[in-house]
């Protein structure tokens, strides 16, 4: 049977068709046994062509124990605005509530603090899945493309990390790091540049 996609689901309503073979039905009973229906949001219809957000091991550049904030922009610091949304969501058609997302970076100049929380910070997804995350365009480290690391750990099932990139940056091309499906999508530009970045995990 091909798989129902949301317009076929859509269809079958208007025809008054039995959904009880709706994928995301046997979804939610695979996510009640294997615990994760703490977190699933339910009711949200799956992707006609789901995929898993690329990972990248975050490396020495990650530091445990972020603050938690939803805003990196220090004091002091000139720089362009950067308010970053996205949705944390499952394969199995269900967005992921109370996961921790830990962002870091490095400033505009360039400067990623080792040491302490400068430009680093974590936050939980909401009820719906959803984080907000308000900072500054960052720059380029030793001459790679400048990048937001995200690390997203839901409790007792899985912990992950990659990096989110600019659109169109020249550096991009010449980062062994850099993938098309890690770029963020920038909304709008003046005054606050806001993108949006949506992240899709193995579960």
């Amino acid at each position: 049977m091909a798989a129902l996609t949301r317009r076929r689901f859509v269809v079958a309503l208007a025809l008054g068709t039995p959904v009880a073979a709706w994928p995301g039905r046997v979804a939610a009973r695979t996510e009640r046994q294997n615990g994760l229906d703490r977190f699933v949001v339910p009711g949200v219809p799956c992707n006609d062509d789901p995929r898993a957000t690329p990972r990248v091991e975050a490396g020495p550049e990650f530091r445990p124990g972020a603050p938690k904030r939803l805003s990196l922009v220090e004091r002091g610091v000139a720089g362009t605005r950067l308010v970053l949304t996205g949705v944390v969501a499952g394969l199995r058609c269900g967005t992921i509530a109370g996961a921790r997302v830990d962002f870091w970076q490095a400033d505009p100049q360039g400067r990623l603090d080792a040491e302490g929380f400068r430009f680093r910070g974590h936050q939980l997804t909401g009820s719906d899945g959803s984080y907000r995350l308000e900072t500054l365009v960052p720059g380029s480290v030793g001459g790679r493309a400048p990048r937001i690391g995200i690390r997203i750990e839901v409790p007792n099932r899985m912990q992950w990390s990659s990096l989110i990139f600019l659109p169109d940056h020249p550096a991009n091309a010449a980062d062994p790091a850099f993938k098309r499906e890690l770029t963020m999508t920038v909304r709008s530009t003046n005054p606050v540049q806001s993108a949006i970045f949506n992240v899709t995990l193995d579960l």
